[in-house]
Order: C-alpha cells, then sequence, then structure tokens
C-alpha cells in the first residue's frame, strides 16, 4: 500500500501526515501499520557539541564577562527556571517525535 512506501521514504512521518496525503482515514493507515507490525518508537533526545560550536560559546561567555564587569548585580538580573527545555532549533514537544519501525532502531535527535 501506499502508506508503507510514504513510511519508508521518511519514518518520521505521522499517521495523519500520511492519511492527508492518502485521502484516506488515520485509522486505516493505523491497521496498515499495525499488520505490517510497526510501530512508532520515541526519538531519544540528545545534546552534542560540534566543531563550529566552540566560538560561539567562547563569544557567549566573554560576552557575559563584560556585562559582569559593566555592572556586579548583571547576573541578578537574569531569570532561569528548569520549566521548559530549549534546544537550537527552538523548544521541541517529544510527544510527536517518533520513528516507525518494526524494530526499536534507537534513533536520537
Amino acid at each position: 500500500m501506499a502508506a508503507l512506501q510514504q513510511v519508508e521514504e521518511y519514518s518520521r512521518t505521522s499517521t495523519w501526515r500520511i492519511a492527508a496525503n492518502l485521502g484516506t482515514s488515520q485509522k486505516t493507515v493505523w491497521k496498515v501499520f499495525n499488520k505490517q507490525l510497526l510501530h512508532p518508537f520515541k526519538l531519544q533526545k540528545v545534546q552534542a557539541l560540534n566543531p563550529g560550536d566552540f566560538p560561539h560559546h567562547l563569544q557567549d561567555c566573554q560576552w557575559l564577562r563584560a556585562r559582569v564587569n559593566e555592572n556586579q548585580n548583571f547576573l541578578a538580573t537574569i531569570l532561569s527556571t528548569d520549566e521548559k527545555g530549549f534546544s537550537r532549533e527552538g523548544t521541541c514537544n517529544a510527544h510527536n517525535s517518533h520513528v516507525w519501525a518494526d524494530e526499536n532502531p534507537h534513533a536520537m535527535h
């Protein structure tokens, strides 16, 4: 079926998107995937530093150090919480991050 072809081309697509592309219901797509023993595996979020990241981090540290030298109370004016996670790509909604496969591919994002 075309749903299997679409998920093979891009395993991170959603059942909603496939159903919309094929003009069918999401339930039909789920049935096809279940029949083929495909499951939605969650992506594992990992953090990594790339070689090009160092100059940007150094520049940020130098900027922060200059602000602290100008105003000793500068760090007290920064609000930091652990309520929301941010990344270079923006915020992530892990609920919709998955890979369709018959076995867990241990995929990372």
